[in-house]
């Protein structure tokens, strides 16, 4: 059985096998770690001088940046999506909140997107902007 580096391995030692673990690598192993790491910029931040010139040589041979945004995006659900991702979405459109539309306070600290129609629907007008307080009132009403 072909196994590490083109060695025949039995199942057997194949199976004991542990690699590296409990084990360190040498200081020497370690820097030739670091250099591969470093040539291929891994944790580091491209200049924008850079990025401008990608953009620009991207411009220049017809390429276009894939559209990842709205209903363009190959992930794109409607109004299929999730909790979670539909009131991203909530916050993304509307912003967060700073006063509550019920009490008109401004002093809460929480404020939350309340849905109007029980429908979660992908509609701005679908949404209110509520203090926990009121937003517990008005989730009460809706089911009562």
């Amino acid at each position: 059985m072909a196994g590490i580096k083109g060695r025949k391995w039995s199942k057997e030692a194949l199976k004991n096998h542990k690699g590296m673990s409990g084990k360190k690598h040498s200081d020497k192993t370690k820097e030739k770690i670091g250099k591969a790491n470093s040539i291929a910029l891994k944790g580091r931040v491209m200049p924008e001088e850079t990025k401008e010139k990608l953009r620009q040589s991207n411009l220049k041979s017809g390429r276009k940046p894939p559209i990842q945004k709205g209903k363009d995006c190959h992930n794109w659900k409607g109004d299929k999506v999730g909790y979670s991702a539909l009131h991203d979405w909530v916050y993304r459109q509307l912003g967060s909140q700073q006063k509550c539309e019920h009490c008109l306070t401004i002093k809460k600290r929480t404020y939350h997107w309340a849905n109007k129609s029980g429908k979660y629907l992908r509609k701005k007008n679908d949404w209110i902007r509520l203090c926990v307080p009121c937003h517990r009132k008005y989730d009460n009403k809706k089911k009562s």
